[in-house]
């Protein structure tokens, strides 16, 4: 078998279609949003042309965040060799392309000037990465999400200044 070519970079407004493809096809919630109206803050891994993974990072200082991470399911919990070819499923655990994503992530984070990487999770593997690289659990929080398609400029709530 050849080798292929695995790459890891910054996704582009045309990336948009395949990420929200993904989404789709791990039947997770994109919230309904339209992907082909383009995109920021996305790392994306691809393998001869094909996003099989993605992963959202949004730098600010002092913390940074890593939100969803979505990985093709053919490949989760799969482990790629140096030439890109699977070698078998891991069962619950992390496979490389959402570990490579979730490095990539933190890296880009920590060279953009930021202090603390802050995420959400709910994947017990990816919990068992971030406490092996001295992560710390935070406790109990509520993920909330707006539309903003119907979000109009009111007056600012009282007390609260612009």
């Amino acid at each position: 078998m050849a080798n292929r070519t695995v790459t890891i970079r910054f996704a582009h407004d045309a990336d948009g279609p395949a990420i929200g493809k993904l989404f789709r096809d791990t039947d997770l919630s994109d919230l309904g949003v339209d992907w082909s109206q383009g995109i920021r803050g996305w790392i994306v891994i691809e393998d001869d042309g094909e996003i099989l993974g993605a992963i959202q990072v949004v730098p600010a200082k002092p913390h940074g965040f890593v939100g969803d991470i979505v990985v093709t399911p053919r490949m989760q919990g799969h482990v790629l060799n140096g030439h890109g070819q699977s070698q078998g499923r891991l069962g619950r655990r992390p496979g490389t392309i959402g570990f490579a994503l979730f490095v990539a992530a933190l890296d880009y984070l920590k060279n953009a000037g930021c202090q603390i990487a802050l995420g959400i999770t709910d994947k017990s593997g990816l919990r068992k990465i971030l406490k092996h690289y001295d992560a710390v659990d935070l406790g109990p929080y509520t993920l909330f999400g707006r539309d903003l398609s119907t979000w109009r400029v009111a007056e600012p709530a009282k007390g609260v200044s612009s």
